[in-house]
Formats: structure tokens, C-alpha cells, sequence
């Protein structure tokens, strides 16, 4: 996608998810700032590396390479958690196996803003995007914690009322 297309999903994702999870106001803005400015960086790293590569450096090639890496190393630890907790059968989801997973949230605003669902190619970057404005807006959010203890105690008895898993099963995750 271009820039004008990546840059009307990126502030839809971010509003859509204020509407439909009524995230703190200056949590979406701070933490699409936030975005922005990671986003920016991970886009002078790729085209240092195209210059040093001597491959021609587009504006698409850009903003699609940048955010796959910004996406993996901001969110390699939620990866490496969703593909545990999926493999657990305890937890009650189906496998995926490399699908792109369903998103919920703000995608279908983002789709009718893009008009329509996105041809397959297009799809990973707004997966990724949607996954990085979530993940983002819900670690802003996750300072406040502490003045939710409601939040505590709700995460608390889940883990109180969870089955017990084996000592076998707790070594696999």
C-alpha cells in the first residue's frame, strides 16, 4: 500500500480502537506518536539497508519492509506467547497454522475506509498494523492497571479458577 493508504489505516486502526475499546484519548495520541516515531526510524534502518544493498529503495518497499520489522521486534514476545497459548489445548482455540489470525476491534472500520476487504496481498502489512496499534494502546493502558484493581482481581481469579495443568504440560509451553 502507499503511504496516503498506510497512513489513513494506521490513525483509522487508532481511532477505531479508542471507539471500540474507549482507550484513554491521550493514550491513542500518545501512543500513536509513538508509533509514528518508532515506524519512522524502522524506515531510515530499511533504506540504509537498501542503499547498502544497492537495491532500489521505493516508498512501498519502504513502509512495508519497516513495518514487518518493527512489528517483529515489537511484538516477538506476544508472538512467541499467542503460538504457545494456541497450542494449548486447555485454552479452548484452534490452531492457526500460519493463517493470518482474526481480527476483531477496528478492522471492519479500517476495511470500509480502504473500501472493502483487502486483496491478500495487502493484507499481512494491515495485520501487522492492526496488531501494533492494539498491542500498543493496550501496554499505554497497562500502566493505569494500577488504578484498576477490579482488572487485578478479574486476572487473579482467572488464574485461580484455571485447570491445573501437569507438570508435563507446563514444561511444553
Amino acid at each position: 500500500p502507499s503511504s496516503e493508504v498506510f497512513f489513513r489505516a494506521s490513525a483509522d486502526f487508532f481511532v477505531g480502537l479508542f471507539e471500540v475499546f474507549d482507550f484513554q484519548a491521550d493514550n491513542v495520541k500518545n501512543q500513536y506518536e509513538h508509533f509514528i516515531s518508532l515506524w519512522r526510524s524502522h524506515v531510515a534502518m530499511v533504506a540504509d539497508r537498501f542503499i547498502e544493498r544497492r537495491q532500489e529503495v521505493t516508498e512501498e518497499g519502504l513502509l512495508e519492509e519497516s513495518l514487518g520489522d518493527l512489528h517483529c521486534e515489537l511484538l516477538d514476545g506476544f508472538l512467541s506467547w499467542r503460538q504457545r497459548f494456541l497450542e494449548c489445548e486447555s485454552a479452548g482455540f484452534e490452531h492457526m497454522d500460519g493463517e493470518v489470525p482474526p481480527l476483531g476491534g477496528g478492522w471492519a472500520r479500517i476495511c470500509e475506509t480502504l473500501g472493502g476487504e483487502p486483496p491478500e496481498e495487502r493484507l499481512v502489512p494491515l495485520v501487522q498494523l492492526a496488531e501494533i496499534s492494539t498491542y500498543l494502546l493496550c501496554w499505554g493502558e497497562a500502566g493505569n492497571l494500577r488504578f484498576m484493581p477490579e482488572i487485578i482481581y478479574f486476572i487473579t481469579e482467572l488464574a485461580l479458577k484455571a485447570d491445573q495443568a501437569s507438570s508435563e504440560e507446563f514444561r511444553s509451553l
